[in-house]
């Protein structure tokens, strides 16, 4: 099981993802059912990866471990998969240099105006990622699968659209 305790979304999502959590049976409820915004928008936040030896640092963004969220980033991008509500829709982040997606986020907009953020893979037990919100300040720390995998931005939240 590779330390996963609980059940796994992506693997359900995204069956080609190998997450080794041993979860992938069953079905999400409206997958590929999902009704495509106009534009589409996610917070201005980004992922901070942490690591216990050395930490991560990106040249690409100034040496810094935070990786922005973003729909067409160096490491964070837009995964065309529909998600499995109206509006939802996948952002995949890698942290290493295997170009494989290392966690997945699911993008929510909601009818009152809150967007919320839920991590639904996380390929290994470590590094560690924590939510970080649009002044640097930590919003959820250990951000994965499990009690903390998801925070709701507030409607009127700083947003990117796409472009």
């Amino acid at each position: 099981m590779n330390g996963w305790k609980l059940f796994c979304l992506a693997c359900i999502a995204f069956p080609s993802i190998s997450c080794n959590s041993g979860q992938g049976t069953g079905k999400v409820t409206g997958q590929g059912k999902a009704i495509k915004r106009t534009e589409r928008v996610i917070p201005v936040a980004s992922i901070r990866v942490r690591e216990f030896i050395n930490g991560f640092k990106y040249p690409e963004y100034n040496n810094s471990s935070d990786i922005p969220l973003a729909f067409d980033g160096h490491r964070c991008k837009i995964d065309e998969t529909p998600g499995p509500y109206p509006d939802s829709f996948y952002l995949r982040i890698t942290t290493d240099l295997s170009n494989s997606t290392n966690l997945l986020l699911l993008i929510f907009p909601k009818t009152d105006g809150s967007i919320e953020v839920h991590v639904v893979h996380k390929q290994e037990r470590w590094p560690y990622y924590d939510l970080i919100g649009p002044n640097g300040e930590v919003l959820v720390e250990d951000f994965e699968p499990g009690p903390r995998q998801q925070y709701t931005f507030p409607k009127g939240a700083k947003v990117t659209s796409a472009k």
